[in-house]
């Protein structure tokens, strides 16, 4: 579920590089700090504060092994900060925004080419001074793009580590034990 997330963030990593975008991509637990005076850079993160959907299973034929699709709620955070001497507001906007089309663009090629049907877009906008946790003093901008991905649910076995089945041989597992003798004054 979380590695689809990740996965997502390698492949529009490399898309955005092939068109020249110079900016770090990291794939974060959650809304991640960054330090006053961090370049641009671009954050994912499976979303904490939208909801995850359950439906039913989609696609051209039937899959007796798929059971429901499940659309997994998916935040990327853009921050933004125009480079040039004296950047004012509009620099930092027009930066952003060249960012975020060609996320929108990259993210519809990668859900469209099979992995994940089309992006259900939940929230697009700026953050405010307020949501910025102590970026106030930031010199650029901060932009949310919220939106969930499908992902099938199968029944399948387990594919993690499994408890132990096997019984522990040639260990003596018994002891004595005596009392210790009164000690008389």
């Amino acid at each position: 579920m979380s590695a689809q997330v990740f996965e997502m963030s390698r492949d529009i990593d490399g898309m955005l590089a092939e068109r020249k975008f110079p900016f770090p991509f990291y794939y974060v637990p959650e809304r991640a700090q960054i330090a006053q005076t961090a370049p641009t850079q671009i954050h994912f993160m499976r979303s904490r504060e939208a909801t995850d959907l359950v439906g039913a299973p989609q696609g051209q034929q039937k899959n007796p092994r798929k059971v429901y699709t499940r659309r997994l709620a998916v935040d990327v955070i853009v921050y933004a900060a125009a480079t040039d001497p004296g950047a004012m507001l509009q620099e930092h906007e027009g930066l952003c925004d060249q960012i975020v089309d060609a996320l929108v663009c990259a993210i519809d090629t990668w859900c469209t080419h099979g992995k994940a049907g089309e992006p259900e877009y939940l929230e697009m906008r700026y953050l405010s001074a307020a949501e910025l946790g102590g970026l106030e003093a930031w010199p650029g901008v901060v932009y949310l793009l919220r939106f969930r991905i499908g992902r099938g649910v199968t029944a399948k076995t387990y594919l993690g580590e499994a408890k132990p089945t096997a019984a522990i041989q040639n260990i003596d597992t018994s002891y004595t034990v005596a009392l210790a003798p009164e000690v008389v004054e």
